[in-house]
């Protein structure tokens, strides 16, 4: 019986840091089923759309309209051979407009899809085109090389 005695002071520690580590577990389950309440039923989320997948197909839709008008304005031949002072006018002011558009939707890209950001980068020649007022409006290509070192722990 001595011996029983000796090791209870213990294990009370253990227990007690045991007990507290499972309430602490019991209670970051259920905040986490509370707040995900459409992890409960699956099927019913997935099958319905939702306005969110809609309004994205939309968005995509347009966004592919604002870069087919945007690259159909800096590749068109009549910008720059234009003599007309009103004409060369109305043309760099539809250019702000689409590049401001342009910059806008590469923002949220960036965030929400860098690959495609990328894909839809301009090019040097494309930048060098453009009028100087756009060239702040739109991104800068650039191009570097760095050196990498790994070093793997083991």
């Amino acid at each position: 019986m001595k011996t029983v005695l000796k090791s209870t002071p213990r294990l009370f520690p253990l227990l007690l840091l045991f007990l507290l580590g499972l309430a602490v577990f019991i209670s970051t389950k259920r905040e986490n089923n509370q707040s995900h309440p459409a992890s409960k039923s699956p099927s019913v989320a997935s099958t319905y759309p939702t306005q969110d997948s809609s309004t994205k197909a939309a968005e995509l839709a347009s966004d592919k309209a604002l870069d087919t008008r945007f690259r159909e304005w800096l590749n068109d031949p009549r910008r720059a051979s234009s003599v007309d002072p009103t004409e060369s006018a109305r043309q760099l002011a539809q250019g702000i407009a689409l590049a401001e558009d342009r910059r806008k939707r590469m923002i949220r890209l960036i965030r929400e899809n860098p690959e495609q950001a990328i894909r839809e980068a301009l090019t040097f020649a494309e930048w060098e085109n453009l009028p100087p007022e756009m060239q702040l409006l739109v991104e800068k290509p650039f191009s570097t090389v760095a050196d990498y070192s790994f070093y793997p722990v083991c």
